[in-house]
């Protein structure tokens, strides 16, 4: 699963990269979401359907579904390096 030669220094450095990733992420993820509120007001103020708002929310929905993706893995990575860490310092390592 690991490599034993990593330092819990390797894997605290790599969690850290991990979790900025997630936050990155978890930031667009809200960026988009808050367009997509927007564009669905738009959409619903409009008396015809506006194919140019209908085809970004299209964009925005793929765009959104791509964050989720993104932060499920890097959580699952994030888990990953927490069961690596946990043991490294329950085996003595530094």
């Amino acid at each position: 699963m690991s490599d034993q030669r990593r330092t819990v220094q390797d894997i605290l450095m790599e969690r850290l990269e991990t979790i900025q990733g997630i936050s990155e992420i978890t930031a667009e993820h809200l960026r988009l979401t808050q367009k997509q509120s927007g564009m669905q007001v738009l959409d619903m103020a409009e008396d015809d359907e506006n194919p140019g708002v209908a085809r970004e929310m299209g964009r925005t929905e793929g765009a959104l579904e791509t964050c989720e993706e993104k932060i499920d893995a890097l959580e699952r990575r994030l888990a990953e390096l927490d069961e690596e860490l946990e043991a490294k310092v329950e085996g003595g390592e530094t």
